[in-house]
């Protein structure tokens, strides 16, 4: 490297953490069929969260069992309910600020 110029730089941006990512529950079970490197794959369960980590516009999405997330791998978009998504700006609650409002009270 010339001088002045760091060794190594990154261009990705970092990993973001678990939480920022899109939640999904498993509506359909899904079973990588027999011979799939492991891996490939991701095994899930219908009640499973899981968390959805890449491929949002494609047929397949790339995550993690919201449980264990050493265990993450690729599965059908169909199978899964997007519950939650910190990104999305049109699910996000209002936030107030301030004390809040007081009920009205009925006349007797």
């Amino acid at each position: 490297p010339g001088e002045g110029v760091p060794e190594e730089v990154s261009v990705l941006p970092e990993e973001l953490p678990d939480y920022r990512y899109p939640l999904a529950i498993c509506k359909a079970a899904f079973t990588p069929p027999p011979g799939t490197p492991p891996g490939a794959l991701l095994e899930m369960k219908v009640g499973d969260l899981v968390r959805v980590l890449d491929g949002l516009e494609g047929e397949m999405y790339f995550g993690s069992i919201e449980a264990r997330s050493d265990r993450r791998g690729w599965f059908p978009r169909r199978n899964v309910l997007v519950v939650e998504d910190p990104n999305d700006e049109s699910t996000s609650v209002p936030v107030h600020i301030g004390p809040p409002q007081l009920p009205q009270v009925p006349e007797f």
